[in-house]
């Protein structure tokens, strides 16, 4: 993810928890991938690159039908 300091990956588990809940009370599905020890180079050589920082919005607009989210949490 390229992500430097503990904070910054604070704030984007904290983006896809608040997405993953939301999503749950929606119930949608989502197979949402997060590397830790083992690579994802497969998977991101044929997927589409997005130049976005992870929120609960680019989720939602990914996976749900209509791509809202609620913005509070």
């Amino acid at each position: 993810m390229g992500l430097g300091t503990q904070l910054e990956r604070r704030e984007v588990a904290d983006e896809v928890r608040l997405a993953i809940a939301h999503m749950a009370s929606e119930k949608t599905g989502a197979l949402i991938v997060v590397e830790r020890d083992i690579g994802l180079r497969t998977f991101i050589e044929s997927g589409v690159p997005l130049d976005a920082r992870v929120s609960r919005d680019l989720l939602c607009s990914i996976f749900l039908r209509g791509g809202h989210c609620m913005t509070e949490p």
